[in-house]
């Protein structure tokens, strides 16, 4: 199953097992919105390190988001 997320610049798709969610995604898609407004180009192999920062955010859920105050 697909899940997106949007941060100012990007769209960041994460595609899960749904047996097994707690194992590493399938597949992971990732468009520049500044550069591709179309999502044209998936860009994920070309920024590993961005796609482990949006994973850790993705997994910590929408509270992953919130400031450390108020957490």
């Amino acid at each position: 199953m697909g899940y997106a997320m949007r941060t100012d610049r990007y769209r960041f798709v994460v595609w899960k097992d749904t047996a097994n969610p707690d194992a590493p995604p399938l597949f992971v898609e990732l468009y520049d919105h500044e550069t591709d407004p179309t999502e044209t180009v998936n860009i994920a192999e070309e920024e590993p390190g961005l796609i482990a920062e949006l994973l850790s955010q993705f997994d910590a859920g929408w509270r992953g988001v919130l400031p450390a105050s108020a957490n």
